[in-house]
């Protein structure tokens, strides 16, 4: 017998990263296990992304990811895995959730 279904929907948090909230972002994604080994200031972190053309990295044992200014940064709520989606994207797959009370 077919029977339908549907796909639950999941929360995910997200941030959109501005360029001028790069100390939220990072907070938001957590830093690479090797920041403190790399930079020994926020400050000093920041003017290397701004000297990167503001390019934001998330760095993962797969891959890098990389978001400008306009992009949404996601973090998955079931396995905590960043996601970089660029402006359309992100408002088509995901809409404001709110709590119905």
């Amino acid at each position: 017998m077919i029977n339908k279904y549907i796909q639950q929907p999941f929360i995910v948090e997200a941030i959109e990263y501005t360029g001028d909230n790069l100390e939220e972002v990072i907070n938001f994604t957590g830093k690479h296990p090797n920041w403190e080994q790399w930079f020994a200031y926020f400050d000093e972190y920041k003017k290397h992304v701004e000297a990167d053309g503001n390019i934001f990295k998330v760095i993962s044992p797969m891959m890098t990811k990389h978001a400008v200014p306009g992009d949404f940064v996601v973090r998955d709520a079931i396995d905590g895995t960043i996601h970089i989606y660029k402006p359309d994207a992100f408002k088509e797959m995901y809409k404001p959730y709110t709590l119905i009370q």
